[in-house]
């Protein structure tokens, strides 16, 4: 609970300095860049959020790591948040700041689960179809799930449409059982 205030105080402090220096747009990718890395190399965030390693040790691998493939407003805050021993908190804090900022410009997110990954034509075809039903941007993540056998099952914020060919088998089952 404490990490959580304390990311949703950083996440709130980058988005405000963000915007007073119009750089939402860069600092959005910036946090995307970390979190995919943060994501990818779990060795990556455990040490980051290591007590064992000093502050010195975290601000040298932000340092190799990032400083020149974001923008200096993002480097800056990281190390700002290392040196403030909130490293542990990186993940946290990032992943706050881009809701805050999908929540500030009108971006939903969801999750599309299909059996396949979809090709890059069918993905511009999925976001087109969302787009018109909810009329804004919407940020999916596509998941693999081979058990779904067909079909597909897309979660955007708290709604769950689930057109799966398991889970219509799993209704036909449950309808089944109810009517014994």
């Amino acid at each position: 609970m404490k990490n959580i205030k304390i990311a949703d105080r950083y996440a709130k402090a980058l988005f405000l300095r963000a915007a007073e220096l119009d750089a939402l747009t860069e600092t959005r990718l910036d946090a995307d860049l970390v979190l995919l890395m943060l994501n990818q190399h779990a060795d990556f965030g455990l040490v980051l959020s290591n007590p064992v390693y000093q502050s010195w040790h975290k601000a040298m691998l932000i340092e190799k790591t990032f400083k020149a493939s974001i923008g200096l407003l993002t480097y800056h805050f990281m190390q700002l948040v290392i040196a403030n021993g909130r490293a542990d908190c990186l993940h946290e804090i990032l992943n706050r700041f881009v809701a805050i900022y999908n929540k500030k410009m009108g971006i939903v997110t969801g999750r599309l689960t299909t059996p396949t990954i979809p090709e890059v034509v069918q993905i511009k075809d999925i976001q087109d179809k969302i787009f018109g039903s909810y009329k804004t941007e919407v940020e999916l993540d596509f998941v693999e799930n081979p058990d779904l056998l067909g079909g597909f099952i897309l979660q955007i914020e708290d709604k769950l449409f689930d057109a799966s060919i398991s889970g219509k088998l799993r209704r036909i089952k449950t309808m089944l059982i109810s009517e014994n």
